[in-house]
């Protein structure tokens, strides 16, 4: 009987117990900082690079003299005793040799045809917008267009000057293109400093040859004027007195 009552007696305290402990608590939940997300960075459109075109370098030739005017021609009158030059094929110091002339000094040259052969334009900036209005040529000189080109230059474009053809107007290369427009005076500069002596010559490019085409003994050929013993006489056209 005594052990009945303590085995009653010691479940009722084990019961009592366990209500007492009652379930074990859930472990704390560990929370994360939270990470800002930054916004999406919106893609940058680049500009599309512009391609700037240059004026043709040259070497250029031209149906032309060096201070060609309207209604002027000139002369020459040979100065070189008993010396000879030698003929070329073409207006280029690189063309072949077709034959050897003299003259008697103070001979008169009867010229056939002439050349300006431009190694090394002059080179102008723009200092606004300008509008280059004129006539467009290729590289052998043709004529492209019938009707006048208009071109719409940029504030610090590059303008070649090629040769003066007379009555104020030049041949000028811009955007890729040689034009027959007139020479450049106001919104200009030149984009080398040059000596004072060379101011009148702002239309004249830096660099050219002047050749002549001549009759030889044997054949016709391209004569250098500007390294060859002649005078040059510019005289104005018979009947435009």
């Amino acid at each position: 009987m005594a052990r009945q009552k303590w085995a009653a007696i010691v479940m009722i305290g084990g019961l009592v117990a366990c209500e007492k402990e009652g379930p074990a608590p859930a472990p704390e939940s560990v929370q994360e900082e939270a990470v800002p997300v930054e916004p999406p960075v919106a893609a940058v459109e680049e500009e599309p690079v512009v391609e700037v075109v240059e004026p043709p370098p040259g070497p250029l030739t031209f149906v032309s003299w060096p201070g060609r005017e309207e209604l002027y021609t000139f002369d020459l009158m040979w100065l070189g005793g008993e010396r000879e030059v030698a003929l070329l094929a073409e207006p280029d110091p690189q063309a072949e040799v077709v034959d050897r002339a003299g003259w008697m000094d103070t001979e008169e040259l009867r010229w056939q045809d002439t050349r300006v052969r431009v190694t090394e334009p002059r080179y102008y900036l723009l200092e606004s917008p300008r509008e280059l209005v004129g006539l467009a040529y290729d590289q052998s000189f043709e004529e492209l267009e019938a009707e006048e080109i208009r071109l719409e230059l940029e504030e610090g474009e590059r303008l070649a000057l090629y040769q003066y053809d007379g009555e104020g107007s030049c041949y000028l290369g811009a955007r890729g293109l040689v034009v027959l427009s007139g020479c450049p005076e106001e919104g200009v500069r030149l984009e080398e400093a040059e000596p004072a002596e060379q101011a009148g010559e702002r239309w004249r490019p830096r660099a050219q040859q002047w050749w002549v085409k001549v009759q030889g003994p044997r054949a016709a050929g391209w004569m250098r004027v500007d390294d060859a013993p002649v005078e040059v006489h510019v005289r104005q056209i018979e009947g435009y007195d």
